[in-house]
């Protein structure tokens, strides 16, 4: 059986779990769809490897020989198979097209309900089979030139078709009860859109009950006065505790940024904040967007460096500055 079959036979036992209905066949149907998803990347890096060994570009090692005609070729060494990250970097370079902010989210919420299932995750269930019938459906035509409907079971390709289709509905109507929401940094606001569950990280955050947010008492927001309720909708938990709820949407509107910045360097457009202990300090933003604090120092009193947030407890100077004149007082 070809990767090509195995990715198939591993989507559909998934969708017959889910089928089934039984709590405990839900992990299993998330489980076997992520699985089936990594063999259809696996089955376009063995269309494109060389035909004196289509399984080079699958294989984690790959190491130089000289064959018969005196050329330099590589060859696959061992039976460890790329991950996805290494399979992401073989794509970028051979020019193949996935979805890869909606894989890894996938994979994301496949590893929270791994770790953290409940009676309370269905509604999650359906949202990652949802989200993995997109990948599914454009990379099987866009990329291996398959037809979808053709090349799986004709009785379950109507369930992936019903479930996107339930996931949707339900996925507007949430993004839509966001169209009036208002907060005092323009962050926040284009965070919201990125709302994310902090019990089981489904995008399925619906406003109930919102008054515009008013600037109070010293310009800074008080949660007390938020008079906004939330819901999520995939695990029916309330959304109210209104700092852990908005930085998980920075850091969900950030992501990319906090990826690149993490793995190539540079600087975060976010950090966490002195005062709340929050990831929800933007610079672009020059504050905290969840508890309005600002720095107080900006440069040094004595060298006039840029003072950083962790620096902020130093009375105005760098931390060199500060060593060096404790050292000073020392003397």
């Amino acid at each position: 059986m070809g990767l090509l079959q195995n990715a198939i036979y591993s989507i559909e036992v998934g969708i017959e779990d889910y089928q089934t209905g039984e709590d405990r066949r839900n992990v299993s149907a998330v489980r076997n769809v992520y699985a089936g998803i990594l063999l259809l990347l696996k089955e376009k890096l063995v269309r494109l490897s060389p035909e004196y060994d289509t399984e080079l570009l699958i294989k984690k090692r790959l190491i130089p020989q000289i064959n018969k005609a005196g050329e330099v070729v590589f060859v696959g060494a061992g039976k460890t198979t790329v991950n996805l990250k290494e399979i992401e970097v073989r794509f970028e370079n051979l020019g193949v097209s996935v979805d890869w902010n909606r894989l890894y989210e996938i994979q994301r919420l496949r590893n929270d309900l791994e770790h953290y299932y409940t009676d309370k995750s269905p509604g999650l269930v359906r949202e990652i089979l949802a989200k993995s019938f997109l990948i599914i459906r454009d990379f099987l035509t866009n990329e291996l030139g398959e037809s979808p409907v053709s090349i799986i079971d004709r009785d379950l390709w109507p369930i992936f078709l019903e479930i996107e289709e339930v996931f949707s509905a339900e996925e507007k109507a949430c993004k839509d009860s966001f169209k009036d929401f208002n907060w005092k940094y323009e962050t926040i606001n284009q965070a919201i859109k990125h709302a994310k569950c902090y019990f089981c990280e489904s995008s399925l955050v619906q406003l109930i009950e919102h008054d515009p947010y008013i600037d109070t008492k010293e310009g800074r927001p008080l949660f007390k006065d938020f008079l906004t309720k939330m819901q999520c909708n995939s695990c029916g938990e309330p959304i109210d505790y209104w700092p852990d709820f908005f930085e998980k949407c920075v850091e969900e509107l950030f992501y990319a940024d906090l990826y690149l910045a993490a793995t190539k360097g540079g600087m975060a457009p976010v950090e966490e904040c002195p005062e709340c202990r929050k990831n929800t300090f933007v610079f672009e933003e020059e504050c905290c967007v969840v508890c309005d604090y600002k720095p107080e120092y900006e440069r040094c009193a004595r060298c006039h460096n840029h003072i950083g947030l962790d620096e902020q407890d130093l009375n105005g100077l760098c931390s060199y500055c500060a060593n060096l004149a404790e050292k000073i007082g020392r003397e």
